[in-house]
């Protein structure tokens, strides 16, 4: 297959300055495979590496995308998983096989993991290079689109939210705050628990999509007071889960998570958060004996992800708002930070 030796991408120059540009397509080893990208979806996380505040990032320039799927066009001598032609979705990790944590299968905490357009250069790009056998792939099914494999991984991270760690259930009455794609993942994934889902979030339309997917009841908190809603909703007993999604309201969300709760529920943090601090009803949290949560990446993998998004169980192609080609990209950016244009997931199409 002819490949070309120079590729357009985006790069991330310095803090709030994305720049197009003509990169050499990467080279690979031999535990590598190169993809010629077919879809990236723009993150939350990407905010945060514009804005200069990703942990992951330590050095400029940088090409962000993490969240993609594409075609295998070269493979180095030492990947048995994947051959050329081969359609694949990747979450842009990469771990390393040989720590204790990937030693016994728990890939997601990695102790030397690296973050495919955070450390090393992402898929906001014509091509990217990542590892060939690494866990955090899949094949992608002839008949799902290459948008659906790169929404494939912010929906696991919502799935593993809700069934790993929320343990959501039949007979439950669960809120997700924050209608991102995240939080739109998460209400899904537990939707599909046959409890009961309650999504808030501050804008309208992201309500509006949180229905659409299959919310039972909705509310828009900064003009409603979500505590009494959520207390009358459940009889004054107060919910079982909260599933915070929302990250940027620290000061607020956990906070409100408690006064929501019954007692003895829990919450599960999966917003990422610009410091490492946040304020809870501590009072409330201990008297209540409820429990907290955090919930990263998706170690199930994404085999129950593509058969829940493959067989039409879940359908992640809504929250896709936007589509836009590489030069397009420094002002999709601009567009998820203002949250204009009713925006929730912009896909990248190289």
């Amino acid at each position: 297959m002819d490949i070309a030796a120079t590729m357009k991408a985006v790069v991330l120059e310095e803090p709030r300055r994305l720049v197009v540009r003509e990169l050499p397509v990467p080279e690979i080893g031999p535990h590598e495979i190169l993809i010629k990208v077919g879809a990236c979806a723009m993150c939350g996380s990407d905010l945060e590496a514009y804005w200069g505040m990703h942990p992951s990032v330590k050095r400029y320039p940088v090409v962000l995308g993490h969240e993609f799927a594409g075609t295998v066009v070269a493979a180095g001598p030492r990947v048995s998983r994947y051959k050329v032609g081969d359609r694949i979705c990747h979450t842009g990790s990469r771990t390393c096989g040989k720590c204790e944590a990937c030693r016994r299968g728990d890939y997601a905490n990695c102790a030397n993991r690296q973050g495919i357009g955070f450390s090393t250069n992402g898929a906001y790009a014509e091509y990217v290079a990542a590892l060939g056998d690494d866990f955090y792939s899949y094949p992608l099914p002839a008949h799902l689109s290459m948008a659906q494999g790169a929404l494939a991984q912010p929906f696991g991270i919502g799935y593993h939210a809700a069934t790993a760690r929320a343990k959501a259930k039949a007979g439950e009455t669960i809120v997700v705050q924050g209608c991102g794609p995240i939080g739109l993942s998460a209400m899904m994934a537990a939707r599909l628990s046959g409890a009961t889902l309650i999504s808030t979030d501050k804008l309208d339309y992201r309500l509006a999509m949180a229905k659409r997917l299959g919310a039972d009841h909705v509310i828009n908190v900064a003009k409603e007071d979500a505590v009494a809603i959520t207390r009358q909703l459940t009889g004054g007993r107060g919910v079982d889960t909260v599933i915070e999604c929302v990250g940027d309201g620290q000061d607020e969300t956990l906070l409100q998570a408690c006064q929501m709760l019954r007692k003895a529920g829990r919450i599960v943090v999966v917003g990422s958060y610009a410091r490492d601090a946040a304020t809870i009803g501590i009072i409330t949290f201990k008297f209540g004996e409820m429990e907290m949560f955090g919930s990263q990446s998706f170690p199930e993998g994404y085999a129950p992800l593509i058969e829940l998004i493959g067989s039409g169980k879940v359908d992640v192609l809504p929250m896709m708002t936007h589509r836009v080609g590489l030069d397009a990209v420094p002002d999709a950016m601009q567009m998820l930070e203002e949250k204009r244009d009713n925006v929730i997931k912009v896909v990248i199409e190289p």
